[in-house]
């Protein structure tokens, strides 16, 4: 763990600077009275970079996945033989109309 040495004269100036910066940056603190090490300020959870980091990967792994999908959705395939010739069909099926309503 990388730790920065500072008093504890300059930590309770810089409090709200150095609570900050352990919690966004994961930083640590070894906090010193008279030259002697009395504290150390650190984050409770370890550091968020490394979880973005594993869910960029997750989503760049999911989309690549998902265009591969897709890709191989765009071939043509055999149509079955036992199949309907409606069911070969390419175009969508339409949704059926709603009558209107004049009120």
């Amino acid at each position: 763990m990388d730790e920065t040495l500072i008093s504890v004269t300059l930590a309770a100036r810089k409090f709200s600077d150095c609570i900050n910066r352990v919690r966004y940056q994961g930083a640590s603190f070894l906090l010193e009275k008279n030259g002697v090490p009395v504290a150390r300020i650190v984050p409770v959870q370890p550091n968020f970079s490394s979880d973005f980091e594993q869910l960029a990967s997750t989503l760049r792994q999911t989309h690549n996945a998902a265009y591969q999908h897709a890709e191989n959705a765009e071939q043509p395939s055999e149509p079955a033989a036992d199949e309907p010739e409606a069911m070969q069909s390419q175009e969508p099926a339409k949704p059926p109309r709603r009558p209107n309503l004049n009120w």
